[in-house]
């Protein structure tokens, strides 16, 4: 085992030579640390044992990434604020910062990708027409949104894994009106419906089991016209997220789009 004296003076070696990375959300640097062996070696055995095709893996991956950023973080009160948007950004300059390129496959062909103008055009890149906190109202129904914040989207995740714990290998295909509802669900604050007799609220930030359950029983009953405009923030947000991590460079002699999907797979490339 390390000695103390040693595990203190990583710790200081890290706060002096921190990884400066941009987070969109905050328009502003925060101090990281670097990607460690360790942490790569997990990666790779999660890769190993799970696969783009499982379930488990597909849901719990983001999770292990969440718990990724947060480590590296120096700043651990800073975590609380990062959010979805922020989460490839962030995950893209850490491994830049491990290595400048990456093998990728584009156009059925696997290309050495430069990391370089991905990173260095992130702060440039504005939202084009979302907010990262917004309202929609149809009728009697008022719904806050936002862009979710990782913890958020990690209790949705959670809750939408625990539906199907003990069900073996599920096909994504019946689980998706299940996904459909916990994505919504990461995205929205609050509900309020004008009834009759004043408003009824409805928190979704607030997971006591009671709320919970009476959050999702009202989410089921709402227009599907709320449901419609909920969805147009969504594409939105994932719009600026898509915008983010691509860029039009050289492939082979020709300009290309290319995106980058940050996955653990992006991390277990050479």
């Amino acid at each position: 085992m390390l000695e103390d004296n040693v595990l203190k003076e990583l710790e200081d070696f890290y706060i002096n030579n921190p990884v400066h990375v941009w987070v969109p959300s905050l328009k502003d640097d925060i101090d990281f640390r670097p990607i460690s062996v360790g942490e790569q070696k997990s990666l790779v055995e999660l890769e190993n044992a799970g696969g783009p095709n499982n379930l488990n893996y597909l849901v719990e991956g983001p999770k292990i990434l969440n718990a990724l950023i947060k480590s590296t973080c120096i700043d651990k009160n800073k975590f609380i604020q990062f959010t979805t948007i922020d989460r490839p950004s962030i995950l893209l300059q850490l491994k830049h910062n491990t290595k400048s390129s990456v093998m990728l496959r584009v156009d059925d062909q696997m290309v050495d990708v430069n990391l370089k103008p991905f990173v260095n055009n992130l702060r440039t890149k504005k939202p084009d027409g979302m907010k990262w906190d917004d309202t929609i109202s149809v009728d009697n129904f008022f719904v806050e949104l936002r862009v979710p914040p990782l913890h958020i989207d990690e209790f949705y995740n959670s809750y939408f894994l625990s539906l199907y714990a003990d069900k073996g290998d599920v096909d994504m295909k019946i689980a998706s009106g299940d996904a459909f509802f916990a994505e919504i669900s990461k995205y929205i604050s609050k509900i309020t419906f004008e009834t009759s007799k004043g408003p009824e609220n409805f928190d979704f930030t607030e997971f006591s089991e009671n709320n919970f359950t009476r959050n999702l029983q009202m989410l089921e009953k709402i227009p599907a016209t709320v449901v419609s405009k909920i969805s147009d923030y969504i594409s939105k947000v994932k719009d600026y997220q898509i915008k983010l991590l691509t860029e039009n460079i050289n492939v082979n002699g020709k300009k290309k789009n290319v995106f980058l999907d940050i996955d653990i797979s992006f991390f277990t490339t050479l």
